[in-house]
């Protein structure tokens, strides 16, 4: 892995990170909230208002980053347009979900036609002004190629559509889409950077903004269900209720403060991996004002998730000599709940002491 695909994941991966905390309290401002149809699980009722377009977030970081690349790598044109045509196709459906309030958005029939417009333009660009090879280069083959003749363009039409309506239909399980998306996009970085396509910067941009996605995941996720064992537990919902908790509940209290600490980018776990590298490769951009101001964003975001965070526990485990401990009734969180935190923690911890698990992986499926 070259120096400029690592550069593409770290600018893409700190673009994502900086510009989230102002999306999303936009998209909030601008009532950009799911709805949510009343024929479904009642459970999901309480999902309506959420902020949705959240994919203009991976988008935009996919974009910035490819422009920063785009003269050094021109075959990044025709893939950087598939991505926003197929992003401006989601905008769309999102548009008529949010400004329309018609759950269901576009159609099937409506998403596709949007779908194989963008796709043709795509390999009619291909076709045309490229010297690239519609055959498919055969896996544990350096000279082997499956060539259809005429038939190139409709399989590459039908691999497109296939592959990104196969891993959009994750989106229908909360939270799964990420993930599957940056596998998807690993798996084109390797591809990229193993036959030389000189589309790397893009497929490594993706993977970064989409990382941010998931680290982020792993510890809020944490967070977030220790925060839900507490109320289900004790009833309490104000931070200045939870002084002396740590008694009570300690294996979720350790587990809160890990993934606090984690957030904030203490070593050695996940947070303050993925910020160190951030940090290496903001000043290795060359990219005069992102070199310095990269690192003293990420300093100050730290200061600040360590202000709001760190108290919590502090207050749980040390009340003070003046707590009564005897007006305490609680007791820790059940067995259902706390196996998901522990896993929670556990794998930010392990990517925090195994940084180059990934690294490892990406040499070996090359």
């Amino acid at each position: 892995m070259n120096k400029s695909n690592v550069i593409a994941v770290m600018v893409s991966f700190f673009v994502s990170a900086l510009a989230g905390p102002v999306l999303i309290p936009f998209l909030r401002w601008l009532k950009c909230g799911q709805t949510v149809r009343d024929d479904g699980p009642a459970a999901h009722l309480k999902k309506s208002g959420t902020p949705t377009m959240g994919g203009i977030l991976i988008l935009f970081s996919v974009t910035v980053t490819s422009v920063l690349f785009i003269r050094d790598y021109p075959r990044i044109a025709p893939v950087l347009f598939l991505t926003v045509g197929f992003g401006m196709v989601g905008l769309m459906d999102d548009y008529i979900k949010v400004v329309c309030r018609r759950s269901m958005g576009l159609t099937a029939w409506q998403k596709l036609l949007g779908q194989l417009t963008v796709t043709c333009i795509f390999a009619w660009y291909l076709v045309n002004y490229t010297d690239v090879s519609l055959a498919m280069k055969l896996p544990g083959f350096s000279d082997r190629y499956l060539d259809f003749g005429p038939w190139n363009l409709p399989v590459l039409i039908f691999i497109v559509l296939g592959t990104a309506n196969g891993t959009n239909f994750t989106d229908g399980l909360d939270g799964l889409a990420g993930s599957v998306t940056l596998m998807v996009a690993v798996f084109f970085s390797v591809v990229a950077m193993g036959t030389g396509a000189g589309i790397e910067p893009i497929t490594c941009a993706v993977a970064g903004a989409l990382l941010h996605v998931v680290f982020h995941a792993i510890m809020k996720s944490c967070l977030f269900l220790c925060a839900g064992a507490v109320i289900t537990q004790t009833g309490r919902t104000q931070v200045d209720q939870l002084r002396g908790v740590g008694k009570g509940m300690p294996v979720t209290m350790w587990c809160f403060t890990l993934c606090s600490v984690s957030l904030v980018g203490i070593p050695p776990l996940c947070g303050f991996v993925s910020k160190w590298y951030l940090c290496l490769g903001a000043l290795d951009s060359g990219l005069a004002v992102f070199s310095w101001l990269g690192p003293v964003c990420l300093l100050v975001s730290a200061l600040l998730t360590a202000g709001y965070l760190l108290p919590i526990s502090i207050r749980a485990f040390f009340p003070g000599a003046s707590f009564d401990y005897s007006a305490l009734s609680v007791r820790e969180a059940p067995a259902a709940m706390l196996l998901p935190i522990l896993a929670l923690t556990g794998l930010a911890a392990v990517l925090g002491l195994f940084p180059n698990l990934l690294s490892i992986l990406l040499d070996t499926l090359r």
